[in-house]
C-alpha cells in the first residue's frame, strides 16, 4: 500500500512579506518558529517559545529550544500556517 502526497496549498502570496512573522511548524521542537530569510533552496527559522494553552498540547516542555536555527525547504514555505497574531493558530 503506498501513502499519496498531501497537496500543499497556499497561504500566502509573497513570501518576502512574511521575514519576521512566526509561523507554527512540526518542524520547530516548539512548534513556532520566525521566518529570519529564505534563498532558493532553504528558509531559515528562528525556533521560538511556545505558550500555548491548547488542551492537551505541551509545546513548552521545548522551550530550551528556542534561539535555535532550523531550515525548512523554500517550497513549503508558501503552505506554512502563518501567525498573524499572538496566540492565534
Amino acid at each position: 500500500m503506498s501513502r499519496g502526497i498531501t497537496p500543499r496549498v497556499d497561504t500566502v502570496q509573497d513570501i518576502d512579506t512574511m521575514i519576521g512573522k512566526r509561523a507554527a511548524t512540526c518542524i520547530s521542537p516548539t512548534f513556532r518558529a520566525r521566518l529570519l530569510g529564505y534563498d532558493d533552496k532553504w528558509g531559515y527559522f528562528k525556533v521560538e517559545k511556545n505558550h500555548s494553552k491548547r488542551k492537551g498540547l505541551n509545546w513548552g516542555k521545548y522551550n530550551d529550544s528556542a534561539g535555535q536555527i532550523i531550515e525548512i525547504p523554500t517550497q513549503m514555505l508558501r503552505s506554512l500556517t502563518w501567525l498573524t497574531k499572538k496566540g492565534q493558530r
